[in-house]
């Protein structure tokens, strides 16, 4: 997590709700090289596991928050891996 904060780090990302674990948003601005410059990413613990969630995005639609969105993406990502692997995901 640290190395994918550091190479975030210019982007300003903003962290993720406790509840959702240990993560960030970030935008990497429309200069960005890469194709998809709305990355997130999150690590929870969900059993025995330690597993994490990525989700990147093109665009947001206009008026739309992309944070509030692609966390909310995120806890539907998490709440299906712990149905998914029966276990209960949890903040690290």
């Amino acid at each position: 997590m640290k190395l994918l904060r550091d190479n975030w780090d210019s982007t300003d990302p903003t962290p993720l709700p406790s509840d959702l674990g240990d993560g960030f948003v970030a935008y990497a601005g429309p200069d960005s090289l890469e194709t998809r410059p709305y990355f997130s990413v999150a690590r929870f613990r969900c059993g025995k596991e330690k597993p994490w969630i990525s989700i990147d995005l093109e665009t947001v639609a206009q008026g739309r928050d992309p944070v509030k969105d692609i966390t909310d993406l995120l806890r539907v990502a998490r709440t299906r891996y712990g149905r998914l692997h029966d276990c209960t995901p949890k903040p690290l």
